[in-house]
């Protein structure tokens, strides 16, 4: 629904330790681009940027 919007997203973490923060990233991107999505946004040097999946 997001992407037929044209809605970018992004993969956040709510890690309560900071070695877990990216326990499930791949997995989240990996669903992201099953969904159809070729990329996510990053903060990146104050600005978003888009970042394509791999």
């Amino acid at each position: 629904f997001l992407k037929e919007l044209g809605i970018r997203v992004q993969v956040n973490s709510d890690a309560h330790y900071p070695e877990r923060i990216n326990n499930a990233r791949f997995e989240g991107l990996s669903a992201l681009k099953k969904a159809g999505f070729t990329s996510v946004v990053e903060w990146h040097g104050g600005k978003w940027e888009d970042v394509l999946l791999a």
